[in-house]
């Protein structure tokens, strides 16, 4: 019975100096300032699954979890004002982790069809924002005559955003430390795109193609719009 279980890992170590840019206008004026920035980070990617033929269609599931670590003392930088130091240009530890159900045709022939789903979160441990989504995909093919192919596809994205209503910090007014600030709230969307497509082949050296697409966005602005 075909029936398969698979596992990979891929880890990423970045080491070195790279050029850190940023704005200043403690100085009175808007100054551009370039630094160099000793980065320790690392990334890894890890993946379970399993697959299966179920008869017409094939079947396979995967769990993705996905993570990024910055460390090393210049994880924050720091511009000293007078006897502050305001902390900016953070490099954030990230968190991700997804569930994707993929399902296709096993013949091939004059209809071939494919469905994928994805649901998944990310997470940023500094800050707090999360974002919660839901991808899903279709695609439809058929060959009604020869030379004549139609095929049909459809994407949804679900993106629920969410972040703290405050953040605290250093005071950028009067440079007091713990200060808080609001933060406006994270941009939700729904995205939903569907193409079709008409190929015909008019001669062994010539074909025509039309496509036409179609994309919507909805978008939810939270709790006070205004603040957009």
């Amino acid at each position: 019975f075909p029936f398969h279980l698979y596992a990979d890992s891929t880890t990423v170590d970045r080491t070195g100096t790279i050029q850190q840019r940023f704005l200043n206008s403690y100085s009175g004026t808007l100054d551009m300032i370039s630094q160099s920035r000793d980065i320790d980070w690392s990334s890894q990617e890890t993946r379970a699954g399993l697959n299966s033929h179920l008869g017409p269609v094939e079947v396979d599931y995967s769990h993705t979890e996905k993570t990024f670590d910055s460390k090393g003392a210049d994880r924050v930088l720091y511009e000293t004002v007078g006897s502050a130091e305001i902390p900016h240009n953070l490099v954030p530890d990230l968190r991700s982790s997804s569930d994707t159900i993929k399902i296709h045709t096993s013949l091939t022939g004059r209809v071939v069809a494919a469905a994928t789903f994805t649901d998944g979160t990310k997470k940023n441990d500094d800050s707090g924002a999360k974002n919660d989504f839901q991808n899903t995909a279709g695609d439809l093919t058929l060959t009604p005559l020869r030379g004549l192919v139609l095929v049909l596809k459809y994407r949804h994205y679900d993106l629920k955003a969410d972040n703290p209503d405050t953040v605290t910090m250093t005071s950028l007014a009067s440079l007091v430390s713990n200060y808080t600030y609001t933060v406006r709230d994270a941009i939700s969307s729904k995205r939903d795109r569907v193409t079709g497509v008409v190929r015909y082949r008019l001669t062994p050296k010539l074909s025509a193609k039309g496509e036409y697409i179609l994309e919507t966005i909805t978008r939810d602005l939270g709790k006070d719009p205004t603040e957009w």
